[in-house]
């Protein structure tokens, strides 16, 4: 009886529509969500709903929007769990978890916090029965849950003393929560908070920076310093909007945090349709792109590509190479139909100290390629048709280098078919140093291409970051230390072209355009927060539901 009356307010749930008007891009200043208040501060983590009603509207706005059946997710659970009377609608929810429970140490227990109106109400439909400690006992969805009381919500849980834990609480996550966390508790429709701390101690972490660390050779950095991690989820007209926010103590900085910019970081790159446009600035004076550089050979070796004799030999000139670097912008980008070739990609780097011995380092880092690093014979004999030239052209006063790889006797691929990829040049990269500043490479689209980045640089133009689509996307965000953009359309159209070309397989997921790119920010909050903040266009979101639907439906037969 139990499983039917769920069943049917499910279905209830389900066929509710949203309000037409979708929820404001700017809502009002609130208050953090009192849930904050019953969560301990000592909890591992927490998904907190800052209004239910608001949420279930935006989410099944968003929903129409892409065209797609409207579902209200906290109508639904409610029918779900046969929780549906009782609750206020317009409160906060929190779903957390409890460390050291059921098994002991390193463990966690899950705990779900309800905003209540009225709990007998509440409880009503899931056979409340009293239980030890002054907690209840009903039954959500056949299973055991124990049920206590703090304020006006409501906590669920399998275990009942980490139920008793939250009850009993006198820290709060509200009270123990920095401004910064709190105003994305209050501005998010959703926001996920990890609290490091705690879950580094637990096994699962553990387990996994120690996977990273023999794998990868990168372990847990990007949390080794903080102290929490916080995602935030809003919906809006236009799009989703996405935040991950790291607080971290600053005394346990390593080195100076990322110089951030006012201006767009796509210094040179050309107005053209784009796959992927990404900037950065420098970064610690070197080691960063150093440590990068370390990481790479640790995962290059432990994807079993080059030897660990090989990333010894390699690890010299490549740090040496990666010291020249500062400021970056690079591109990947669409030829028109028609012309030679049909992807081009462009790299900018700033240089930092002494040019003239970029080309020997080079050079050096070249001639280390071929002392047998690779495992794999096919790129071990690839790698030795790799040619660098110095001043093999010049062309408006700079003195262009190449760096080439010959294909044409090399049976492993089709020399004709990559050429109509990169054009008629082939695996040609042009090398140049615009005044002695900025080193300029680029592929595809020949010298003439090469040409115009270099004038653009010269005149410290961003043709690219003045179009309408990188605008648009990037005209939320003050500052920046690195900004990428990706053009779903544009990636889908190359990715279908060179597959054509290769005589590839079709990609799996094709989306029609064009629509606004996702846009992806870093940058600081103030003193001890970085941030990086993605926005995801209603368009490309909308593409990728069809596109799904479609793959979906050519699966079972549909449409054929």
């Amino acid at each position: 009886m139990d499983a039917a009356i769920a069943f049917v307010v499910m279905l209830a749930g389900l066929g509710q529509t949203a309000p037409t008007a979708p929820p404001s891009d700017s809502p009002p200043r609130l208050e953090p969500p009192a849930v904050l208040s019953a969560i301990p501060a000592d909890a591992s983590s927490a998904v907190i709903i800052r209004n239910l009603s608001q949420f279930d509207e935006a989410f099944g706005a968003l929903l129409e929007r892409i065209g797609f059946i409207s579902i209200r997710p906290v109508t639904a659970a409610k029918g779900w769990s046969l929780l549906i009377d009782g609750v206020d609608d317009g409160g906060s929810l929190a779903v957390c978890t409890i460390p050291g429970r059921q098994s002991g140490a390193g463990s966690n227990s899950i705990v779900l916090i309800v905003p209540t109106t009225d709990r007998d109400a509440l409880l009503s439909l899931v056979g409340p029965e009293p239980a030890e400690n002054g907690l209840t006992k009903v039954k959500l969805r056949t299973r055991d849950t124990f049920v206590g009381t703090k304020g006006r919500f409501t906590v669920f849980g399998s275990d009942a003393s980490a139920v008793k834990t939250v009850v009993e609480s006198k820290r709060s996550l509200r009270s123990h929560a920095t401004p910064r966390q709190l105003r994305r508790f209050r501005t998010g429709d959703a926001t996920a908070w990890f609290n490091v701390g705690a879950l580094s101690s637990g096994p699962a972490l553990k387990g996994l920076s120690t996977w990273m660390s023999s794998r990868f050779g990168i372990g847990g950095v990007a949390l080794s310093r903080a102290t929490s991690v916080q995602m935030t989820l809003r919906f809006e007209k236009t799009g989703i909007a996405v935040q991950l926010a790291r607080e971290f103590d600053p005394d346990s900085a390593t080195g100076p945090t990322a110089r951030e910019s006012s201006k767009p970081l796509l210094l040179g790159l050309l107005d053209e349709p784009f796959a992927l446009a990404f900037g950065m600035t420098e970064h610690s004076a070197g080691g960063r792109a150093i440590g990068m550089a370390d990481a790479w050979l640790s995962m290059m070796r432990s994807m079993g590509v080059i030897s660990d004799e090989g990333a010894d030999r390699l690890r010299r000139p490549i740090r040496r190479l990666a010291a020249h670097g500062g400021d970056v912008s690079f591109s990947v980008v669409a030829l028109p139909e028609g012309t030679d070739g049909i992807v081009a990609a462009t790299k900018i780097v700033a240089l930092r100290g002494d040019s003239e011995t970029l080309s020997s380092d080079i050079q050096a880092w070249i001639a280390a390629l071929k002392t047998g690093v690779f495992v794999d014979p096919r790129l071990e004999l690839a790698v030795q048709r790799v040619e660098y030239r110095r001043a093999a052209e010049n062309s408006g006063g700079v003195s262009i280098d190449h760096v080439s790889v010959d294909l044409s006797e090399f049976k492993a691929v089709d020399d004709a078919a990559i050429r109509q990829v990169v054009g008629k040049e082939g695996l040609l990269v042009r090398l140049g140093v615009v005044d002695g500043k900025h080193l300029v490479a680029c592929l595809g689209g020949g010298l003439a291409r090469f040409d115009a980045v270099v004038a653009a640089v010269r005149a410290r133009r961003s043709p690219l970051a003045s179009s309408a689509a990188i605008r648009k996307a990037g005209e939320r965000f003050n500052k920046r230390s690195i900004e990428a953009y990706f053009a779903l359309d544009v990636a889908s159209q190359l990715v279908s072209r060179i597959s054509s070309v290769l005589g590839a397989p079709a990609p799996v997921l094709s989306v029609d355009g064009p629509f606004a790119p996702v846009a992806i920010i870093l940058r600081t909050d103030g003193e001890g927060s970085d941030l990086i903040d993605a926005f995801f266009p209603i368009g490309v979101v909308g593409s990728i539901k069809d596109a799904l639907a479609a793959q979906a439906a050519r699966k079972i037969g549909v449409g054929r």
